[in-house]
């Protein structure tokens, strides 16, 4: 199983020197996904656009812009290449090759990779797939403020949208790395990719600080930087389409879903089981009632956030570790204290398990773009 933290690094990196060289980094980032949805047999159909400038069929992907995360990045270049809005779901795989190739089948590129200009460039193109699945009106509406403008592509740039049958992709897809993503997603589908939903934990904004602090732990309220990262975390979970939304009722914590809240016109729930009384109160009653909502949230088919404070998600880990199918996703959750910085999120793809449970088949890392 290959994981978006696996590239932690290389995302890093890209991120970095987009702010110092913008499109002239060395390293440059894309982001993309195979969009898929059910025919009327219940089969699956992939959606893959023909590019003319390139003569090519691929993915639906695209470059990272200023001030986007790669998340963001992936759901925006898909919108405006299929002209539909998406939800992103698990992270699929990764694909790299030097800028010049682009749109050649692998194998292809010359030894020495050469621009447009003729001049010699060492940029290489490193492209993230996630699976998505398309959003209808009464979805999209909600998160349209958050989310920003999306173009449609220019049909030089895209000239055919066509939706396929797996086998009928891996025929048409031009290149050999677009091919291999249908592996792992394959792979999603057996474990139950269609029966999916995405639950996204959030650790509270940057708040005062305790020993300063002199009113009601419970109003201690967010830093004017922890307001900003709330805020600026909208735009990723909004990628993610969640339609239900939770809290504990400590300030801190509603006040980082407040923007999300507002933007999207979703109301909050707010779990007094999930603040750090109640938590160090009754931990397993914390977990229980966490699990309850997990449970709920896949089997009805919905999508939700969730803002806690770092000794509760701590708490939680453990628990979830034991959801998790395999030893190298349980690994990839955080274990040491402080799990999660401030204002960031864990996104965990469920699907249905044994005996009315959840298990976890994805999880992703989510730092929300503060400039």
């Amino acid at each position: 199983m290959v994981l978006l933290s696996d590239f932690h690094q290389i995302l890093a990196d890209g991120y970095d020197q987009y702010a110092r060289w913008g499109k002239k980094a060395p390293l440059v980032l894309a982001g993309g996904g195979i969009v898929w949805r059910l025919d009327a047999t219940g089969e699956p159909e992939v959606c893959l656009v023909h590019r003319p400038r390139y003569d090519d069929w691929s993915w639906p992907k695209g470059k990272l812009e200023a001030h986007e995360s790669i998340f963001h990045c992936a759901a925006r270049e898909i919108q405006e290449e299929i002209g539909q809005p998406v939800a992103l779901g698990m992270f699929l795989g990764h694909t790299s090759y030097p800028l010049p190739d682009e749109g050649k089948s692998a194998g292809k590129g010359t030894k020495k990779s050469k621009g447009r200009t003729g001049k010699d460039t060492n940029q290489i193109k490193h492209v993230f797939y996630w699976s998505a699945r398309l959003l209808d009106h009464s979805q999209t509406a909600h998160r349209s403020s958050l989310f920003g403008s999306v173009h449609q592509a220019d049909p030089k740039e895209i000239s055919q949208i066509r939706w396929v049958s797996l086998d009928q992709a891996k025929k048409l897809l031009t290149r050999s790395d677009d091919r291999r993503l249908l592996r792992p997603f394959s792979a999603a589908l057996e474990s139950g990719l269609n029966q999916a939903s995405t639950f996204v934990l959030i650790r509270h904004g940057k708040a005062e600080d305790r020993k300063t602090w002199t009113g009601e732990e419970a109003q201690r309220p967010l830093r004017p930087t922890g307001a900003a990262a709330a805020y600026a975390l909208g735009r990723d979970l909004a990628c993610f389409d969640p339609d239900y939304l939770y809290s504990s009722p400590w300030e801190r914590c509603k006040q980082t879903m407040v923007p999300y809240s507002l933007s999207s016109q979703l109301p909050v729930t707010y779990l007094d089981s999930q603040t750090e009384d109640a938590f160090n109160a009754d931990g397993q009653k914390a977990w229980q009632d966490l699990l309850d909502l997990l449970i709920t949230s896949n089997n009805q088919g919905h999508n939700a956030a969730l803002c806690m404070h770092r000794p509760v998600i701590g708490g939680m880990l453990e628990h979830l570790r034991q959801l998790c199918t395999s030893k190298s996703l349980a690994r990839a959750l955080p274990k040491r204290n402080p799990y999660m910085p401030t204002g960031n999120a864990l996104v965990l793809t469920l699907i249905p398990g044994d005996n009315g449970n959840v298990r976890i088949i994805d999880l992703q890392k989510v730092e929300p773009c503060v400039y």
